[in-house]
């Protein structure tokens, strides 16, 4: 599968749980980002980030999606990263992993403006356990914070 309709997807799938995505940028996901290694500071603005499970900090810009760790069509393990968002950043929505299966360890520090949600894991299928999130940024009014959340699993220590 070609890596465009690889980001459609992705893409779809977290829009299609999310009501009224705010896009900072419409998504198209012609401009992506993707993370190759820890460390990386990122500004600009993106469609889509894509961390990789690396550890990673993005200000400056503004970005519709941003996942941490994880795999575009959700089957790969999501598990460890830690991403920092500064003050002069605005999301739409930002998941620190993002899996149909397990997701955990997952740490978002979150400084910046978000306009829809954020999650720490999010899992369709499995659980999502020990995912953090620390904010101290602007929420827009329909923003939703969530440590961590599963749709048909268990989400714990959250």
């Amino acid at each position: 599968m070609d890596k465009t309709l690889q980001h459609k997807i992705l893409a779809a799938v977290i829009a299609a749980g999310t009501l009224g995505l705010y896009t900072a940028n419409p998504v198209n996901a012609e401009n992506y980002y993707t993370v190759e290694k820890d460390g990386d500071i990122i500004t600009g603005d993106y469609d889509i980030i894509l961390g990789n499970e690396h550890n990673f900090t993005f200000d400056n810009g503004r970005a519709s999606i941003i996942l941490g760790a994880g795999s575009l069509d959700g089957t790969a393990s999501s598990n460890g990263s830690t991403i920092y968002i500064g003050q002069n950043a605005e999301i739409g929505s930002i998941r620190g992993g993002f899996s149909q299966n397990a997701v955990s360890g997952n740490t978002i520090y979150f400084n910046g403006t978000v306009h829809q949600d954020i999650y720490g894991g999010y899992s369709i299928a499995g659980p999502a356990s020990e995912n953090t999130v620390i904010l101290n940024g602007t929420l827009g009014e329909t923003s939703q914070i969530y440590g961590g959340f599963s749709i048909a699993g268990d989400a714990v220590k959250k």
